[in-house]
């Protein structure tokens, strides 16, 4: 259950990283997909009821978030979960975190100055 919960809000969480700009390209979702298949799917291998990877759901979280347009709630959404979770992130869990966030935020003309202050505040939650 921690995992699905978990891929709910990276989606949510990645969605606030790309749209920080307003703005969500084709280039940053494209990125988030390799991710998910790179860096995402080996990190276990809990899948649904249909044989679908759990890991799926965060680009299912970032789809939703994109087409509904709800108020952008992404950050406090992950920054509450990781606070109630606090010890069920490892290392590389966090390390996956940031460095898709990184990639996703980079992948359409570099990282521009809303994404880096996105990415300034995901990294003190981290850290702390």
């Amino acid at each position: 259950m921690f995992y699905e919960d978990l891929y709910t809000v990276l989606g949510k969480l990645f969605y606030h990283i790309a749209y920080a700009d307003k703005k969500i390209q084709p280039a940053e979702r494209e990125k988030l997909h390799e991710l998910v298949i790179s860096n995402w799917k080996p990190l276990e291998s809990s899948k649904d009821k249909y044989g679908t990877d759990n890991a799926e759901i965060i680009e299912f979280a970032f789809d939703f978030e994109d087409a509904e347009s709800f108020a952008d709630t992404g950050f406090e959404e992950f920054e509450n979960f990781y606070n109630l979770y606090k010890k069920m992130f490892t290392p590389e869990i966090n390390s996956n975190i940031s460095g898709t966030a990184k990639a996703v935020a980079a992948a359409y003309r570099g990282e521009n100055e809303a994404e880096h202050k996105a990415l300034k505040k995901l990294q003190h939650l981290l850290t702390q």
